[in-house]
């Protein structure tokens, strides 16, 4: 009884940790970028004589950056997160959401990523704007792009999303925030991409079940005395 009461009470923590380890952090949707990369489609630079090639790095894959590119990502991810809700971050993007009637704390990131360039292009003037052809699969009910320029977050103007597709322009490279509204029907149940409730759930028939044991078997103890 004593071994059942430990295989029992073994999974109770374990189901503890995982539903701590599937929450979403906060002001994102889920963790960016886990099975769900975001793919550079194109890219064409409106100045000519630019010879770049653009590189895309989703957040998860942060350590093949530059330490200083790196830090910059996890600065951004960092910002994020610690916000009190993502309007903090950029006045435009408040605005965006007032006017269509998106409470703040609805709005969430979906995903982060760093774009960059290699090539003899190193002024950014020369090659002017950018325009890039993303694909993601974590588009739906897109709100908006911000763009962490510097110290300072952006929102990219005229960025658009059709189905798994973002297409934008720009001409400074750093970290990017995909922006969705998670409850766009308003029923107040947004997609955080938890495993609520089903983890909670076996975690509590579980759990009740290790409570169960111990009470049998203390009863039995106190009848055998």
């Amino acid at each position: 009884m004593k071994k059942l009461l430990s295989v029992v009470l073994a999974i109770s923590i374990l189901a503890v940790f995982c539903v701590s380890a599937s929450a979403a952090p906060s002001n994102f949707v889920e963790s960016p970028s886990v099975g769900k990369p975001v793919q550079l489609l194109s890219f064409e630079v409106e100045g000519k004589d630019c010879i770049m090639d653009l590189v895309l790095t989703n957040y998860s894959e942060r350590n093949t950056l530059s330490t200083a590119a790196r830090e910059k990502l996890e600065g951004a991810y960092g910002a994020i997160v610690n916000a009190t809700d993502l309007t903090a971050l950029n006045t435009d993007l408040k605005d965006l959401a007032s006017k269509n009637k998106i409470p703040a704390e609805k709005l969430a990131v979906s995903d982060l990523f760093d774009l960059s360039f290699v090539g003899d292009c190193n002024v950014h003037n020369d090659h002017g704007k950018v325009i890039i052809k993303l694909k993601a699969e974590t588009l739906k009910n897109f709100v908006g792009l911000l763009h962490k320029n510097g110290d300072k977050w952006e929102l990219v103007s005229g960025a658009k999303a059709s189905g798994d597709t973002l297409t934008f322009n720009i001409d400074v490279f750093s970290p990017f925030a995909i922006v969705v509204n998670t409850d766009p029907d308003g029923s107040g149940t947004p997609e955080t991409g938890d495993s609520f409730p089903w983890l909670y759930v076996v975690m509590l028939v579980v759990s009740g079940t290790g409570l169960a044991v111990l009470g049998i078997t203390s009863f039995r103890t106190r009848k055998e005395h």
